[in-house]
């Protein structure tokens, strides 16, 4: 994946072409509407949008869909959905970053703990072997 420097390790340009895609349909309905004011709206206090955690992006999307789409509740049933999408990928993003050796130990009787440690510690030296630099 080629990183942007343009935006925080947080935004991608996806996410950026997203934000402004639904922020022009806001235009379009309604051409008085202030962003900042619907940032405001969803989160309580602006923001900068490239600043956006995952639910922060999400609540504000709902904001400028119920001002896009004020009929279309599919959409915002989905903005809600998708907020619990990303908590789900979160978490399992997070859990993928456990240590080995304390899901292992969790999970094998401590006599094979050092057979089991060892083999990871040789894998993962391969692995790190192996990477491009």
């Amino acid at each position: 994946m080629k990183i942007d420097r343009r935006f925080p390790p947080t935004w991608s340009a996806d996410r950026d072409r997203l934000y402004w895609r639904e922020w022009a349909a806001v235009r379009r309905a309604d051409r008085g509407a202030d962003r900042h004011a619907l940032h405001v709206k969803a989160l309580g206090y602006d923001k900068s949008h490239v600043r956006f955690n995952d639910l922060d992006f999400s609540k504000v999307l709902n904001a400028f869909r119920e001002v896009s789409k004020p009929a279309d509740l599919l959409s915002q049933i989905e903005a809600i959905d998708g907020r619990k999408q990303l908590l789900i990928f979160s978490i399992q993003r997070a859990a993928r970053k456990l240590s080995l050796d304390v899901i292992v130990a969790a999970a094998q009787p401590i006599g094979e703990l050092e057979a089991i440690r060892v083999s990871l510690s040789r894998q993962l030296a391969q692995r790190k072997s192996a990477a491009p630099i």
